[in-house]
């Protein structure tokens, strides 16, 4: 079974930089509380990793929200899956590719990210 169009320890060629990150995080549409079957692992500019219980496929979108400590309001993030792996038990690693650039959101998390290190 093929799991992943482009693995994720080939060469790295991204443009931006990733850097940990480790907020609240739960499905845009979910009903379920936050942490409850996804969890945010890294993030950059163009992309994001996620770990969750849901299998997806190269190519499904996904749409999550962070709760970030500096405000109320949740940074919706959303993307198509780039590639996927087994994680652990019933766990899967998924790479998310932004459509789009938004500085301001990395940015954000970013500096977020540093404080709670």
């Amino acid at each position: 079974m093929l799991q992943s169009t482009t693995h994720p320890l080939a060469k790295d060629r991204r443009v931006f930089d990733r850097f940990l990150v480790s907020f609240p995080t739960k499905f845009l549409e979910s009903l379920e509380s936050f942490e409850s079957d996804v969890f945010l692992c890294d993030a950059s500019a163009k992309g994001a990793r996620i770990k969750t219980k849901k299998e997806f496929m190269v190519g499904d979108k996904i749409a999550i929200q962070v709760k970030l400590p500096d405000r109320a309001d949740l940074m919706d993030l959303s993307g198509s899956v780039s590639w996927r792996r087994k994680s652990s038990g019933q766990w899967w690693e998924v790479g998310l590719c932004f459509p789009d650039v938004n500085l301001f959101y990395m940015s954000r998390l970013y500096k977020l990210s540093l404080k709670k290190s």
